[in-house]
Protein backbone atom coordinates (compact mmCIF):
# COMPACT_ATOMS: atom_id res chain seq x y z
CA UNK A 1 0.00 0.00 0.00
CA UNK A 2 1.28 3.44 -0.98
CA UNK A 3 0.53 6.03 1.70
CA UNK A 4 0.07 9.70 0.85
CA UNK A 5 2.02 11.37 3.64
CA UNK A 6 2.07 15.16 3.75
CA UNK A 7 5.62 16.43 3.83
CA UNK A 8 4.83 20.17 3.74
CA UNK A 9 2.54 22.31 5.83
CA UNK A 10 0.78 23.33 2.59
CA UNK A 11 -0.70 19.82 2.53
CA UNK A 12 -2.28 20.00 6.00
CA UNK A 13 -5.64 21.72 6.42
CA UNK A 14 -6.72 23.73 9.43
CA UNK A 15 -9.23 20.96 10.22
CA UNK A 16 -6.53 18.29 10.38
CA UNK A 17 -4.30 20.60 12.42
CA UNK A 18 -7.07 21.18 14.98
CA UNK A 19 -7.80 17.45 15.26
CA UNK A 20 -4.10 16.73 15.88
CA UNK A 21 -3.86 19.54 18.43
CA UNK A 22 -6.81 18.04 20.35
CA UNK A 23 -5.03 14.69 20.81
CA UNK A 24 -3.89 13.99 24.35
CA UNK A 25 -0.16 14.33 24.82
CA UNK A 26 1.55 10.99 25.55
CA UNK A 27 2.92 10.28 29.02
CA UNK A 28 5.11 7.28 28.16
CA UNK A 29 6.62 5.33 25.22
CA UNK A 30 3.47 3.26 24.69
CA UNK A 31 1.40 6.42 24.72
CA UNK A 32 3.81 8.03 22.24
CA UNK A 33 3.40 5.12 19.83
CA UNK A 34 -0.41 5.35 20.08
CA UNK A 35 -0.20 9.14 19.60
CA UNK A 36 1.99 8.74 16.50
CA UNK A 37 -0.48 6.26 15.00
CA UNK A 38 -3.39 8.66 15.61
CA UNK A 39 -1.44 11.53 14.03
CA UNK A 40 -0.52 9.41 11.00
CA UNK A 41 -4.15 8.36 10.62
CA UNK A 42 -5.30 11.98 10.68
CA UNK A 43 -2.58 13.13 8.26
CA UNK A 44 -3.13 10.35 5.73
CA UNK A 45 -6.86 9.71 6.10
CA UNK A 46 -6.10 6.01 6.58
CA UNK A 47 -7.64 4.04 9.47
CA UNK A 48 -5.42 3.47 12.51
CA UNK A 49 -5.52 -0.29 11.82
CA UNK A 50 -3.30 0.26 8.77
CA UNK A 51 -0.53 1.55 11.03
CA UNK A 52 -1.07 -1.05 13.73
CA UNK A 53 -0.04 -3.70 11.19
CA UNK A 54 3.36 -2.08 10.55
CA UNK A 55 6.60 -2.95 12.29
CA UNK A 56 8.23 -0.35 14.56
CA UNK A 57 10.93 0.17 11.91
CA UNK A 58 8.33 0.84 9.20
CA UNK A 59 6.46 3.20 11.48
CA UNK A 60 9.68 5.01 12.37
CA UNK A 61 10.51 5.40 8.68
CA UNK A 62 7.10 6.94 7.94
CA UNK A 63 7.29 9.28 10.92
CA UNK A 64 10.77 10.45 9.87
CA UNK A 65 9.27 11.83 6.63
CA UNK A 66 7.06 14.24 8.56
CA UNK A 67 9.27 17.23 9.28
CA UNK A 68 6.93 20.21 9.09
CA UNK A 69 6.02 20.40 12.81
CA UNK A 70 9.68 21.14 13.48
CA UNK A 71 9.92 23.64 10.63
CA UNK A 72 7.04 26.09 11.03
CA UNK A 73 6.93 28.83 8.42
CA UNK A 74 8.16 32.31 9.14
CA UNK A 75 5.28 34.34 10.56
CA UNK A 76 4.81 36.42 7.42
CA UNK A 77 1.17 36.71 6.46
CA UNK A 78 -0.21 36.67 2.95
CA UNK A 79 -2.65 39.49 2.21
CA UNK A 80 -4.58 37.74 -0.57
CA UNK A 81 -5.32 34.04 -0.89
CA UNK A 82 -7.20 31.86 -3.36
CA UNK A 83 -9.18 28.95 -1.99
CA UNK A 84 -11.64 26.80 -3.94
CA UNK A 85 -11.72 29.29 -6.79
CA UNK A 86 -12.55 32.21 -4.48
CA UNK A 87 -10.30 35.12 -3.59
CA UNK A 88 -10.00 36.41 -0.02
CA UNK A 89 -8.29 39.54 1.19
CA UNK A 90 -6.97 39.89 4.71
CA UNK A 91 -7.50 42.61 7.23
CA UNK A 92 -4.58 41.88 9.53
CA UNK A 93 -4.55 45.20 11.36
CA UNK A 94 -6.56 44.93 14.55
CA UNK A 95 -7.00 48.70 14.59
CA UNK A 96 -8.92 48.52 11.29
CA UNK A 97 -11.38 45.80 12.32
CA UNK A 98 -15.08 46.52 12.44
CA UNK A 99 -16.84 46.24 15.79
CA UNK A 100 -18.31 42.90 14.68
CA UNK A 101 -14.89 41.52 13.75
CA UNK A 102 -13.41 42.78 17.01
CA UNK A 103 -16.15 41.15 19.10
CA UNK A 104 -15.90 37.85 17.22
CA UNK A 105 -12.09 37.85 17.33
CA UNK A 106 -12.19 38.61 21.07
CA UNK A 107 -14.24 35.44 21.58
CA UNK A 108 -12.29 33.19 19.19
CA UNK A 109 -8.90 34.25 20.57
CA UNK A 110 -9.76 32.60 23.91
CA UNK A 111 -9.04 29.23 22.28
CA UNK A 112 -6.87 30.12 19.27
CA UNK A 113 -5.99 26.62 18.11
CA UNK A 114 -9.53 25.24 18.25
CA UNK A 115 -10.85 28.41 16.62
CA UNK A 116 -8.12 28.93 14.03
CA UNK A 117 -10.58 28.56 11.14
CA UNK A 118 -12.95 31.05 12.79
CA UNK A 119 -10.12 33.53 13.37
CA UNK A 120 -9.13 33.23 9.72
CA UNK A 121 -12.75 33.67 8.59
CA UNK A 122 -12.85 36.87 10.66
CA UNK A 123 -9.64 38.22 9.13
CA UNK A 124 -10.00 37.04 5.50
CA UNK A 125 -13.02 38.36 3.64
CA UNK A 126 -14.22 37.40 0.16
CA UNK A 127 -13.48 39.83 -2.63
CA UNK A 128 -14.52 40.14 -6.24
CA UNK A 129 -13.10 41.89 -9.23
CA UNK A 130 -15.36 44.49 -10.78
CA UNK A 131 -15.88 44.66 -14.52
CA UNK A 132 -13.24 47.41 -14.70
CA UNK A 133 -10.63 45.37 -12.82
CA UNK A 134 -10.75 46.77 -9.29
CA UNK A 135 -10.92 44.38 -6.34
CA UNK A 136 -13.75 45.03 -3.89
CA UNK A 137 -13.74 43.35 -0.47
CA UNK A 138 -17.10 42.32 0.97
CA UNK A 139 -18.03 43.88 4.29
CA UNK A 140 -17.76 41.63 7.34
CA UNK A 141 -21.01 39.82 8.03
CA UNK A 142 -21.39 37.56 11.05
CA UNK A 143 -24.16 35.65 9.23
CA UNK A 144 -21.81 34.44 6.48
CA UNK A 145 -18.92 33.87 8.88
CA UNK A 146 -19.82 30.25 9.72
CA UNK A 147 -19.89 29.14 6.07
CA UNK A 148 -16.51 30.77 5.44
CA UNK A 149 -15.07 29.27 8.65
CA UNK A 150 -16.30 25.80 7.62
CA UNK A 151 -14.69 26.19 4.21
CA UNK A 152 -11.41 27.32 5.78
CA UNK A 153 -11.56 24.37 8.23
CA UNK A 154 -11.81 21.90 5.33
CA UNK A 155 -9.53 23.49 2.74
CA UNK A 156 -7.19 26.20 4.06
CA UNK A 157 -3.61 25.01 4.49
CA UNK A 158 -2.00 25.62 7.85
CA UNK A 159 0.88 27.27 5.95
CA UNK A 160 -1.49 30.17 5.19
CA UNK A 161 -3.35 30.22 8.52
CA UNK A 162 -0.37 29.99 10.87
CA UNK A 163 1.52 33.14 9.80
CA UNK A 164 -1.59 35.30 9.47
CA UNK A 165 -3.09 34.23 12.76
CA UNK A 166 0.26 34.40 14.57
CA UNK A 167 0.73 38.01 13.49
CA UNK A 168 -2.85 38.96 14.36
CA UNK A 169 -2.93 37.14 17.68
CA UNK A 170 0.36 38.70 18.77
CA UNK A 171 -0.76 42.17 17.69
CA UNK A 172 -4.18 41.75 19.32
CA UNK A 173 -2.62 40.53 22.58
CA UNK A 174 -0.07 43.35 22.66
CA UNK A 175 -2.72 45.98 21.97
CA UNK A 176 -5.12 44.69 24.60
CA UNK A 177 -2.38 44.21 27.21
CA UNK A 178 -0.64 47.53 26.64
CA UNK A 179 -3.64 49.69 25.81
CA UNK A 180 -6.78 48.04 27.20
CA UNK A 181 -8.56 51.31 27.85
CA UNK A 182 -8.05 52.92 24.42
CA UNK A 183 -8.87 49.72 22.53
CA UNK A 184 -12.03 49.13 24.53
CA UNK A 185 -13.01 52.80 24.21
CA UNK A 186 -12.82 52.49 20.43
CA UNK A 187 -15.76 50.15 20.61
CA UNK A 188 -17.61 51.47 23.64
CA UNK A 189 -20.53 53.85 23.42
Amino acid sequence: MKLQIPTKLDEVTIGTFIKIAKLEQPQDAEGQLDHNIKVLSLLTGEPEDVFLELTPAQLSHIISKITFPKNLPEAKAVNTIKLNGKTYKANLLVTELTAGQYIDLSEFIKSPINNLHKIMATLYLPCKKTWYGKWVVEKYNGKTHKDRADEFYRYMPVSVAYPASANSIVLYTVLVCLFPGPIQRCFSL
